[in-house]
């Protein structure tokens, strides 16, 4: 699973949760692309 680490708490202040559509998957990687705001980012997946 792909992970997001921070360095120190200024990058945990500038990160962003969003809301958007997945547009397309990775299984490979467990990733997604996603359509937000009008563009498209890859965006890891987290399972519960």
């Amino acid at each position: 699973m792909p992970t997001h680490d921070f360095t120190n708490i200024g990058d945990v202040l500038n990160w962003e949760f969003l809301r958007g559509t997945i547009t397309a998957l990775d299984a490979a990687t467990d990733t997604c692309t996603v359509t937000v705001g009008g563009s498209s980012v890859t965006a890891p997946l987290f399972y519960h």
